[in-house]
């Protein structure tokens, strides 16, 4: 699975077990009030921060 930001795509590839098992994700994002604060200043670099959980479908 690869994933993408606005900047486009990620250096690397998240690489989940078991093909053709499906997978439910939660992404928990923090950080963008920060942001949102320092963009009107210039452009934001580092701060947001961002966690994907995976679990199978099954579990």
């Amino acid at each position: 699975m690869a994933l993408w930001a606005v900047a486009g795509p990620m250096p690397e590839c998240v690489r989940l077990p078991d093909a053709g098992r499906e997978w439910q994700v939660r992404i928990y994002c923090a950080g963008r009030e920060e942001v949102r604060r320092l963009a009107q200043e210039s452009v934001p670099e580092g701060v947001e921060r961002h966690l994907a959980r995976f679990w199978p479908v099954d579990a």
